[in-house]
């Protein structure tokens, strides 16, 4: 009984030996396959040295360009008198006063391209569908007027209620206002646009980017705070709201005009409260992303294309 206990012994511990050798075979299969995967993967990232020198190149080209139009922008700037440049969009002429287009980031952009800033941005808008013919627009956040003026100029806008809160740019956007002509459909407010009736003070800006201009509620500030819906406005078909980080806000104070009217929104989204917000825009008044341009998103109601 024991001879025969011993040799089924054997028997077994060769084949747990047996299994082992097959299961390393199996192992080692494996990690060749995942070595060969590996090898393939480094294969198709690598380039040749043709072609890294070729990358390179067009990077220094686009550097070089950027730079020569750069410079080629400042000396423009720094020769005119009256700093009122102008601009042609889709074979129409537009009239900008950049006082301050060597170091202004916008005002710089404008006269580096000779266009309007973000023009990749508008040229899809008014080619989109998504905007009627002589729209209604709200512009909040306006700057020195950049969005105000395309709309007005290239897509004659019927009327234009512009915010800008910081007094000194708000006095540029007044004048781009008027060199194009716009005063008859523009209604300009230098105050901000939030969710309550309130005041604010200033708490700076960007020498090199007047566009981020951040206030603080403060009841003894001198700038107002209005709600978009306290306007009554009887028709918005295109609501732009860029204001750093706090357009939650705005549309907290816009939900009628919204429910309304359904405006097509551009938006740049900076913050987790702005990204919250464009969620409730999306499941209580049925607005969805119709595209997105990095930071700027466009969105539009239900049933619009």
């Amino acid at each position: 009984m024991f001879g025969l206990g011993g040799r089924r012994h054997s028997e077994l511990l060769a084949e747990i030996i047996s299994l082992r050798k097959e299961i390393q075979l199996l192992r080692e299969e494996r990690a060749a396959e995942n070595i060969t995967r590996q090898i393939k993967s480094i294969k198709n990232k690598i380039v040749s040295a043709e072609e890294i020198e070729s990358i390179i190149n067009d990077r220094i080209k686009k550097s070089f360009r950027f730079s020569d139009s750069l410079s080629i922008a400042i000396a423009a700037h720094s020769e005119s008198l009256d700093k009122v440049f102008t601009i042609y969009n889709s074979q129409i002429g537009c009239k900008f006063y950049l006082p301050n287009g060597r170091s202004d980031h916008v005002q710089r952009e404008i006269v580096r391209t000779s266009d309007f800033y973000e023009a990749k941005t508008l040229t899809f808008l008014r080619n989109s569908g998504l905007i009627p013919v002589a729209p209604a627009v709200v512009d909040v956040g306006a700057n020195i007027g950049n969005h105000s003026v395309f709309f007005g100029k290239i897509m004659n806008a019927s009327s234009i209620v512009a915010f800008e809160p910081n007094p000194p740019v708000f006095s540029i956007l007044n004048r781009n206002i008027e060199l194009n002509e716009l005063s008859d459909v523009a209604r300009l407010y230098c105050a901000a646009a939030g969710n309550i009736r309130s005041k604010a003070r200033s708490a700076g800006h960007k020498l090199n980017n007047l566009g981020e201009n951040s206030i603080v509620e403060d009841e003894t500030g001198d700038i107002d705070i209005l709600r978009l819906d306290d306007l009554n406005l009887s028709a918005v078909d295109f609501l732009k709201i860029d204001v750093e980080g706090y357009g939650s806000m705005v549309l907290d104070g816009a939900r009628q005009l919204i429910s309304a009217h359904q405006p097509t929104i551009l938006m740049e989204v900076t913050s987790s409260a702005e990204r919250e917000a464009v969620k409730r825009l999306q499941s209580e008044f049925a607005y969805r992303i119709h595209s997105d341009f990095g930071r700027d998103l466009i969105l539009t109601a239900s049933g619009k294309s």
